[in-house]
């Protein structure tokens, strides 16, 4: 299955550069580099001391102590720095337009726009395959019954490049001034990940993973430090626990009472055997 997470993966990120390569690629980089005054680009790029300073310990406490134009945003203010000043070693980023200029920053953008569409699918097929797998054991429905993982997978793919292809990402790709959203969601969709991984441990052991709570943790503040809209991650979190508690909780039940889970032993035998023939 490694090979076929590869080639999705690989198809996404080509989908990506199909779509959005126009905004970054064309022939034109003396029209492209130019900046968007009218809409914030002077402020959150040329005239942004905390952006063109070079980088050091008194302007990364710049970073963390200061608001511009409203918005506090430190990780995202880093990032448009070290794109700046060329720091970031990624030819994509460094050749055929100025160091740091704005098609320098939209090329930024557009990677990590590729970025969250692959984590977008490895998130989407992770919440699919453990609700999937909860339902099969609470119902103790065989394998031979569940949706393969081929499919999910494909079907997570999908979802995932219609969105990152999808004409509502325009604005996120082409303009400069909205990079922060991306760097955002990246850090959004790890925090949805390591939640993910909590329900996983939990559901496997029994146990809750302190060490997966703190790196979920530490992503939505890193989150929140992009782009303030992230505020709203813990809603994602809670739909998450909608999507897979009922399934959970209809399997604690029943393992309880040593029905269909196999936790019942030879006194459980009769109830399971009969259980496991209902739908």
């Amino acid at each position: 299955m490694l090979a076929l997470d590869g080639l999705l993966v690989a198809l996404i990120a080509a989908a990506a550069r199909a779509a959005w390569w126009p905004l970054v690629a064309l022939p034109y980089p003396e029209a492209w580099d130019r900046w968007c005054y009218m809409w914030d680009d002077g402020a959150n790029f040329v005239d942004n001391d905390l952006v063109n300073q070079p980088i050091s310990w008194a302007t990364l406490r710049a970073m963390l102590t200061v608001s511009k134009i409203n918005v506090y945003e430190p990780l995202a203010w880093l990032l448009k720095a070290l794109v700046r000043h060329g720091l970031i070693p990624i030819p994509f980023l460094l050749e055929g337009t100025p160091v740091g200029g704005g098609l320098a920053q939209r090329r930024a953008t557009l990677l990590f726009h590729t970025l969250n569409g692959m984590l977008l699918y490895v998130a989407t097929y992770r919440l699919l395959a453990l609700r999937r797998d909860l339902q099969a054991r609470s119902r103790a429905v065989s394998r031979k019954g569940v949706v393969s993982d081929a499919a999910l997978k494909f079907g997570a793919a999908a979802g995932a490049t219609l969105w990152m292809c999808h004409p509502l990402r325009a604005e996120v790709v082409g303009w400069a001034s909205a990079q922060p959203y991306t760097l955002a969601l990246t850090f959004s969709i790890l925090a949805a990940l390591a939640y993910l991984q909590v329900h996983e441990i939990r559901h496997r052991s029994g146990r809750t993973s302190r060490a997966y709570l703190a790196l979920g943790l530490t992503a939505y503040v890193a989150a929140f430090f992009s782009k303030a809209a992230a505020i709203s991650v813990p809603a994602t979190l809670v739909a998450i626990d909608f999507a897979l508690d009922p399934y959970d909780a209809e399997l604690a039940g029943r393992e309880s009472h040593g029905v269909g889970g196999g936790s019942g032993g030879d006194g459980g035998g009769g109830g399971g055997k009969t259980d496991a023939g209902t739908p």
